[in-house]
């Protein structure tokens, strides 16, 4: 992860960071056939993810120190869709709890100044969306989505996906 930190005002300032992140997932989903090629498909999904902590100097000197962060989040959905010849459309709906997500942050200004603060980004939210697949040949799809998250302190707006699916 690389960013920049750019402040405006009375106390403008300027910082750059760069760290590293993982994440590893499991999903489990089921397909139902509903009839006329529709189908319905609960879902299940834990993910562990980590973002190292950083530190930084900004460009007026005050150093900078963020924790790890570490987060584990469930997520329980269901995707409907109706299924073509050459793909399929579908709209999703899921909820998701954020188990984990505390970090903090610490500032130290060259006066000796300083300001420390947590942040626990536990939470519950809902995701939906919609999508599609097409089939472009044997084992080979393309595939994408657009979603938006709502009631949870962390939001997206909207989201795409597009991609590429090799199946073997």
């Amino acid at each position: 992860i690389y960013g920049d930190m750019d402040i405006y005002g009375k106390y403008s300032d300027q910082g750059d960071y760069s760290t590293d992140a993982t994440s590893i997932g499991v999903e489990y989903s089921k397909r139902f056939d509903g009839g006329n090629n529709v189908y319905f498909e609960p879902q299940a999904q834990l993910t562990f993810g980590r973002i190292d902590g950083y530190d930084y100097i900004s460009n007026k000197g005050v150093k900078v120190a963020y924790d790890d962060l570490n987060s584990f989040i469930g997520r329980l959905g269901i995707v409907a869709g109706k299924a073509f010849s050459r793909g399929d459309v579908y709209v999703k709906a899921s909820v998701l709890h954020e188990f984990s997500g505390n970090s903090s942050v610490t500032m130290l200004a060259a006066n000796g100044e300083s300001y420390s603060a947590e942040k626990d980004y536990g939470d519950t939210w809902l995701e939906v969306g919609i999508g599609g697949n097409i089939t472009l040949g044997k084992n080979f799809e393309l595939y994408g989505d657009v979603e938006r998250s709502f009631g949870g302190d962390v939001t997206k707006n909207w989201g795409a996906n597009v991609g590429f699916r090799y199946s073997f």
